[in-house]
């Protein structure tokens, strides 16, 4: 009787065994997502011309207030290229944060945001504060009876939200924003009571920092002055020979700003060096610039305010009432009275 009561015993100590949840593998150590398998993230920059050189780095963080920490994520991720600004004067680079490695270790909903922490030139490519929030949620997975069967389930929201607007995007990170580039103005001005206001003055605008090859437009200049014989331009290629403008009395040009078909873009990156040279020193004219006297002038490329202003000034000769023609003989003149005089003198004191 005992043997038996043993053997009952042991019977339903099998059977309430039998009868717990069981625990599967991927609910000790969690569940990994194998769903999507990336995130695709992407950074637009506008208002570029020419050869830009690009790097954005992003992070996809977990949030504080998930039910437990997730592993596997990948970030940060950094998205990096030399490219060319495309004919609308963008440019941009992508990639994006794997998602196949994420492992969750308990049901619940887990949040997660993307955003940029860093580029490789703020003053020019600046960050956008734009954050997104993508959203996991793990459950217990049922049998048909709907009992959970100790296993876990990760599903991944189909949108992405943005934090700002307040809606519900694709499932892509896109990032944009402006080129903090600028551009440079010269003006000319003569001024004198011999001033020439129909001269062409000629200047020399070197740029150091700018790539070769970048497209930099020139807008202000009279075409075809006198006949072609200035060779203006109203777009110079850095490194293709040197860059000369000509100007007469009150003119004004623009260097780096292109306009077109509703297109406003600035081409000149913050901080480059560029040096303004007035070519023709020996014209009769006392040149200052930015009221200095200087023939010559290095600045760099700021945010705004990069004027500079030339004048140039020629007064005229003093009238004697002698013709140049006479000077020799005026000369001999008035060497010979000085003579007489003080031959004179000496004859009267002997």
């Amino acid at each position: 009787m005992k043997k038996i009561i043993k053997l009952g015993a042991v019977a339903a100590l099998a059977a309430a065994v039998f009868l717990m949840p069981q625990t599967s593998t991927s609910a000790a150590t969690g569940v990994r997502f194998t769903g999507r398998s990336s995130i695709p993230v992407k950074h637009t920059v506008t208002n570029v011309s020419g050869p830009v050189s690009l790097q954005y780095k992003f992070v996809f963080k977990a949030k504080d207030d998930n039910p437990a920490e997730v592993t596997g994520i990948n970030s940060p991720v950094t998205a990096a290229a030399n490219t060319r600004a495309l004919a609308n004067k963008t440019a941009s680079v992508d990639c994006a944060f794997n998602l196949t490695g994420l492992t969750f270790p308990k049901v619940g909903d887990y949040g997660f945001e993307i955003y940029e922490i860093s580029t490789n030139d703020p003053a020019n490519f600046p960050l956008d504060l734009k954050r997104y929030e993508v959203y996991f949620h793990v459950y217990n997975e049922v049998d048909e009876n709907n009992s959970p069967t100790g296993s876990l389930r990760v599903e991944m929201d189909n949108c992405l939200y943005d934090v700002e607007a307040g809606g519900k995007v694709d499932l892509a990170a896109n990032f944009s924003s402006e080129a903090g580039y600028s551009y440079i103005t010269l003006s000319n001005m003569v001024t004198g009571m011999a001033a020439e206001t129909d001269k062409y003055f000629k200047y020399k605008v070197d740029f150091e920092g700018v790539a070769d090859g970048a497209k930099i437009n020139v807008a202000g200049q009279d075409t075809n002055v006198s006949g072609g014989r200035l060779a203006t331009v109203d777009e110079y290629t850095v490194g293709d020979g040197d860059l000369f403008v000509y100007l007469k009395h009150g003119q004004e040009i623009t260097i780096g700003r292109y306009e077109s078909d509703g297109v406003t873009a600035n081409e000149l990156p913050q901080g480059v060096s560029y040096t303004i040279t007035k070519v023709d020193t020996s014209d009769g004219y006392t040149t200052e610039i930015d009221g200095a006297a200087v023939t010559s002038v290095e600045k760099t490329v700021a945010a705004m305010d990069n004027n500079t202003a030339v004048t140039n000034n020629k007064e005229a000769m003093v009238n004697t009432g002698i013709s140049t023609s006479m000077l020799p003989f005026a000369a001999v003149a008035v060497l010979s009275l000085s003579g007489i005089l003080v031959a004179r003198k000496f004859l009267k004191s002997a």
